[in-house]
């Protein structure tokens, strides 16, 4: 939290700053920056820390693992080079509801029980389970 703060300090003072206040004037920036965040820290956050649950509460092994996870991998792989088409053709405000719907994903796995199916758990991770209108 120190370092964040120290980065919007030192960016409000900067000359030419990465991130310019001005961006967050507008309303739909805002929430784009918002929910883009939201979407890559589960993104990026779900694999490192749903393995350690999926392996050593679950007892799955490495590879059933793997397997929880494939769906979240392969969707990421075929859906973000599409990503560009996706917003030209439906626009950025769809989108981010999309989206919005991915990074809640995370919600349905963090209520899930104990006893969660691992396919439950896979499709809650996956693109699939909340595709781009």
């Amino acid at each position: 939290m120190l370092a964040l703060l120290a980065f919007v300090v030192r960016q409000r003072r900067a000359p030419h700053p990465m991130v310019p206040a001005e961006l967050f004037v507008s309303r739909n920036v805002s929430a784009a920056m918002a929910v883009g965040f939201a979407f890559v820290v589960r993104y990026y956050g779900v694999p490192f820390v749903m393995s350690l649950y999926l392996q050593q509460t679950r007892g799955l092994s490495a590879l059933h693992t793997g397997f929880t996870f494939f769906p979240m991998m392969i969707s990421g792989g075929i859906l973000s080079p599409l990503s560009p088409r996706v917003v030209d053709r439906f626009g950025a405000a769809r989108v981010i509801v999309g989206l919005t719907l991915m990074a809640s994903g995370l919600v349905l796995v963090a209520v899930a029980t104990a006893n969660a199916a691992p396919v439950g758990i896979a499709l809650c991770c996956s693109r699939w389970a909340w595709p781009v209108p």
